[in-house]
């Protein structure tokens, strides 16, 4: 057997980086070439330095962290109708999987931490018992991934490849929706009434066929609204042998009727909300449910990443965080319409959690808006007028159970500040302007 010899990577990658600095015309610098000891004299310094403990680096970072930017929304009021919601999550949360029933473990191996299979028992029965739904999968990474999975196992039980899709959904959602599809699946939109947001079912009647696999939306949808219309969704696509993807909100089950009730054959969703901390709005964890059907739960992946203690959660508490969010958002509607040119729902459906405060009357951008809440500690809508331009200047709010009415006042009462002191600004302007036209002629 001859004797292979092995190439010496530090030499090709210094003859390669010659190679490309001449194709640009530039000098070799010392930053490709091999550097000498001499040159990293430090890392030999560093090495000599005693680890610091636990206790000298708190006050490291904690004085890291009070730099002015970097903000916590525990400091702030956050109404910002995307990424992971503000909910209440009492302290038994966090230390619900840390009790003696979920420690019963050995041999450090998945399959033999029974604890987690109770957790893993818990988190499945109350989802569906919420979705009223037979099989619940256990958690998918995030609520973009479980949409996203959901749509493929739909598309390999009808062993067709167009997938119809509300075009209101969350654009970021739809990215990971599309990406996992990507090049399989064709997707197609279904359009939406312009005044309260439900589906247009006359568009979905002339886009669902015998080739469509499935038909996609989110309930309450991205933008907040109720889509009061699965029913008549359902009845529509049936007839083609078409399945039913929702998208669902589980704290919204306490006060709305769950998706299987009107016809849908997988629900997915995400479970931040009923009890998960935001950790740099990335606590994330999606679900998907489907019915006591062979060809559908044989299609689950086996994904595991995490679950939260929602066994703690019951019905009934279901129905008193549902009944607290809408109590608390129609305050805030209320007292935003008082506000000289804001609307403060954009549709006319009813909505749960979120909603779109159109700003169109004020002669204001979002932008400005927000950054003027930013100075009275307040994180404002998520500006909308790139995502869905048709609405002009108007952002996506959010109230959930912790808002108080301190909260909403105060936000209230930001608003009408901002939105006073700009117009006065302008009327300033005019006049000052007029002022010296006048004294020109």
């Amino acid at each position: 057997m001859t004797k292979k010899e092995r190439p010496n990577i530090p030499t090709i990658m210094h003859k390669q980086n010659e190679e490309m600095l001449l194709r640009i015309n530039a000098e070799p610098s010392m930053e490709s070439d091999s550097c000498t000891q001499g040159e990293f004299h430090f890392i030999r310094e560093w090495s000599e330095l005693e680890a610091p403990t636990d206790f000298e680096l708190k006050p490291y970072f904690e004085e890291s962290l009070k730099n002015k930017n970097n903000v916590s929304v525990d400091k702030y009021t956050d109404v910002r109708g995307v990424g992971c919601w503000q909910n209440n999550i009492p302290p038994i949360y966090d230390k619900g999987n840390q009790g003696p029933e979920f420690i019963t473990f050995y041999a450090e191996e998945f399959y033999t931490v029974q604890g987690r299979f109770q957790e893993f028992f818990e988190y499945q029965s109350l989802i569906a018992e919420l979705l009223e739904m037979d099989s619940v999968k256990i958690s998918t990474f995030d609520w973009g991934k479980a949409a996203a999975i959901s749509i493929r196992m739909a598309s390999r039980i009808t062993g067709r490849k167009k997938i119809l899709v509300a075009k209101i959904v969350s654009p970021e959602r739809f990215k990971i929706i599309r990406y996992y599809g990507s090049p399989e699946l064709e997707f197609a939109f279904i359009d939406y009434d312009k005044d309260t947001g439900l589906l247009d079912l006359e568009d979905l009647k002339k886009k669902v066929s015998k080739e469509t696999a499935a038909v996609y939306f989110e309930n309450p949808a991205y933008l907040g609204f109720i889509e009061s219309q699965g029913s008549e969704v359902a009845e529509i696509i049936k007839e083609h042998g078409v399945l039913l993807i929702v998208n669902v909100d589980p704290t919204s089950l306490g006060v709305l009727a769950p998706p299987s009730h009107y016809g849908a054959d997988i629900v997915c969703g995400e479970i931040h909300p009923l009890g998960m901390n935001g950790n740099q709005r990335g606590g994330q964890v999606g679900f998907i449910a489907v019915g006591d059907e062979e060809k559908f739960f044989n299609e689950l992946p086996p994904h595991l990443v995490s679950t939260v203690p929602t066994g703690l959660l019951s019905q009934n508490e279901m129905y008193e965080i549902g009944q607290t969010i809408m109590k608390n958002c129609q305050y805030a509607v209320r007292e935003l319409n008082k506000i000289p040119g804001v609307k403060g729902a954009r549709f006319s459906s009813p909505f749960v959690k979120k909603f779109i405060v159109d700003f169109n009357g004020t002669g204001l951008s979002v932008e400005t808006i927000n950054e003027r809440l930013l100075e009275k500690r307040i994180f404002g809508g998520k500006d909308l007028s790139m995502e869905f331009p048709e609405n002009g200047q108007s952002a996506l709010y959010y109230v959930t159970e912790i808002h108080s009415r301190d909260n909403i006042d105060a936000l209230i009462e930001a608003l009408s500040e901002i939105i006073n002191n700009e117009k006065n600004r302008k009327k300033g302007d005019l006049t000052h302007e007029g002022v010296s036209d006048e004294q020109q002629s």
